[in-house]
Formats: structure tokens, sequence, C-alpha cells
């Protein structure tokens, strides 16, 4: 296990010229602030206190991109990426894990069991599954051999991954269960010469001589919209990028052409969300968000009912990952070297780390954030005080909306 300390770092406290570049990050920062009164900081962890800023670090430039980032509180965490690399953060120390793959790893998920111990699972090219049980990794027999776009731990023995061609699977504790029977779009059905609002509705039918397909059911018997519509399977056959839910029985995936699709605990149904750009992820916290190409993030309001407008940036980045730090308190990454905290009314601060670099993930436990992308590259904020910083986490500290360097 590799592990890289504060002084590797340029910049760090105890790096060459450390001292010099602090006091100079220092007073920048003061100044920056003082430019920085109008530009709606957030709140910081003092009253009146401007926001700090984040802290980049970059501990493993060996690794060409960091895929994905899970936070399981504020002192662990775990990030994967290319050739098979997982790093473990604990109680501010970023380690490399030897999981046994040199795959790319496309996301990780996972619950903490006990302060020292916690159940992870990470997926990614090859139907590669592996788990983190017990200090160590071990790999699971491939589900298939597409990749594996993502996966949302429910517990230690239940977890949803989804990937190419549709895949859907899920983990019992002891095996990964194909869904197939489950993971299939819920189509209503139609006919035009018949209405809900005739004598012969949708219940009659049979008795108005249309035959229907043999895995035709009620689409909702106890819902109040249509209750005697008839609906039938359609087998999902795009990629699904991205899976979180709210609990075993609220799964939602996301993929191509605004597809969002929700598991109730019994099967998948296809949820109509009013656009066609694709989607790459999805975080459900307070809500439920969906985030995608041409600056797309959308709310869901409930069923087939998603804001598209309020939470939309005005911007032409592919969003990759959002995490919410409850409610409306959004942070997005991208495919661009920013990360945007969402201020209210449509509007999102932008805080710019280095051009051109694309951010793949973000995730978080309240404030405390990390983001990951290319070049091995970590970002954590925005709420790191300032003695933290000095005494903690190495790197170069970025307040609110401007970047410092050496």
């Amino acid at each position: 296990m590799a592990q890289h300390d504060s002084s590797s770092v340029p910049g760090s406290k105890g790096g060459r010229g450390g001292e010099t570049l602090r006091r100079g990050l220092t007073a920048l920062l003061l100044v920056g602030a003082v430019a920085c009164e109008d530009c709606n900081p957030i709140d910081g962890p003092d009253a009146g206190e401007p926001d700090p800023g984040w802290v980049l670090v970059q501990p493993f430039p060996e690794i060409q991109t960091l895929h994905d980032v899970h936070v399981l509180s504020d002192v662990r965490a775990y990030a994967v990426g290319t050739e098979g690399a997982v790093l473990r953060y604990d109680e501010g120390q970023w380690a490399q894990e030897d999981a046994g793959t040199e795959v790319e790893l496309r996301s990780v998920s996972g619950v903490a069991l006990t302060p020292d111990d916690e159940f992870v699972m990470a997926v990614g090219a090859a139907g590669t599954v592996i788990v983190r049980e017990a200090g160590s990794w071990r790999q699971l027999p491939a589900p298939t051999t597409g990749v594996l776009f993502g996966v949302w731990v429910v517990a230690e023995d239940d977890a949803f991954i989804v990937g190419d061609d549709g895949a859907i699977f899920r983990w019992d504790g002891t095996d990964l269960i194909d869904m197939a029977t489950t993971s299939r779009q819920v189509v209503q059905l139609t006919y035009p010469e018949i209405t809900a609002a005739s004598d012969a509705g949708p219940a009659n039918y049979p008795d108005a001589g249309i035959d229907l397909p043999p895995d035709a059911f009620l689409c909702d018997p106890a819902g109040p919209v249509s209750p005697l519509m008839y609906c039938t399977y359609s087998s999902l056959t795009a990629p699904l990028k991205g899976v979180a839910g709210a609990g075993p029985n609220n799964v939602f995936a996301v993929g191509p052409q605004g597809s969002v699709y929700r598991f109730d605990g019994m099967a998948w149904a296809f949820d109509e969300t009013g656009t066609t750009r694709s989607l790459a992820g999805v975080f459900v916290g307070d809500g439920v968000f969906v985030v995608g190409a041409d600056g797309m993030v959308a709310r869901r309001n409930g069923r087939d009912n998603w804001n598209l407008r309020d939470y939309k940036m005005d911007l032409p980045i592919y969003v990759q990952s959002i995490y919410s730090a409850g409610g409306d308190d959004l942070f997005a990454v991208g495919l661009a070297g920013s990360v945007y905290n969402y201020i209210g009314n449509g509007e999102y601060q932008k805080t710019d780390i280095e051009p051109n670099i694309e951010w793949r993930g973000v995730h978080g436990v309240g404030r405390v954030v990390f983001a990951v992308g290319a070049g091995g590259r970590i970002l954590r904020g925005p709420a790191q005080l300032r003695n933290e910083f000095e005494e903690g986490d190495a790197g170069v500290l970025i307040p609110d909306g401007r970047t410092l360097r050496p």
C-alpha cells in the first residue's frame, strides 16, 4: 500500500519553500476575500467569514483519471479510476490500495459498518465488480462482459449495478442477480379507437375484441391516474450510466436521451423527464437530481414531473456528477476546469480550478465535499477552515472564484 505524505506535494507545509508560499497564499487569500465582497460567497464556518475555499491535491499524478468518489464520513472516502486505481482516504491522508485488478474502474459506493470498517463496491470495464470487506479487496465473478458504469450500495448485502445494454444487477450479499425480469421499461398500451372516457374503456379491451399481449398487466391498479390502463414490458437496450436511490424500493437509473428509470421494489418503470439530453449521473438525497449534456441539471418533483428550468446551467458543458449537501445546496462538476455551487434562482457560483481539466465525480457528507478528475486530482472543500489547511491537508488553497498557484 503506497502512501504519499504532505511533504511530497508542491506548496505543502513540509515541502521546499512551503512556508514562504503559505504566507503568500494567506496574503492573496485576504486580498481575494476583500475583492469578492459582492460575489455571493458561500457561508463560511463563522458568521461573516468569507469561504476559505478549496484544497487542490494531486497525490497520485500517475493515475490518468479518477472517475468517481464516494464519501462515507468526514474522515473516510474512496476514489477509483483508470488501470484499477483505488484510493482510500483515512483521517487526512489518501493511500493507494491494491484491489487486484488493472481494468478501468468507473464507479464506487459503500456503507460504514463500524467506525473502523466499511463495505465498499466498485465496478468497471469487462464486467468487473470488486468488493472491500474486512479491510481487503476481492473480485466477484463478472456478471457481463460489458462495461459497468454505476453502482449504489444500500447495505453490505444489497447493491444495484448498471451498465452497457441496459444491464442491471443486484447484489444480495452472496451473488449478483440479473434483474432481467424486472429491469424492463414499462410501456403503456394505447389504442386510438378506445378511450378511457368511453364505455369500452381500457378495462374492457378484451370485451371490445382487442387482444392484449400475454404479459399485459394493469399499469397501476391503485394509482390515482388511469388506474385501469394496461401496460406491457419493453426490454432496456441503451447503456445506463448512473444509479442511486433513497432505499431498496426507490432506486433511479439514468442513461441516454433523457432516460430515467425508477425501481419501486417490484419493477423498473420509465419516468418521463421531458428532455432528450443524455444523462450521466444521478444523486438522491433530500431530492432526486440528474445531470448530463448541455449543462443539464434537473430535479424530480414527482412521477413524470421534472424541473428542467430552475437548476439547468446556462453553459455548454457536459455535467458528469452532482452532490447535494442538503436541499438545494448543490455541487456539480463536469468536463471543464471548474466546480459549480448552486446559490438559488437558477444561478451557480463558479470556482475555477484549472483550465481544461475534466472533473468526473463529486460526493460528500454535509459540506465535506470531494471532487475527482484527470491526472489523479482530488479537490476538497468548500468549508475547509484556514487552520485545518495549515495543519492538515496539503495542496493549493483556492478562495472562492479564484485560483492561487505558486
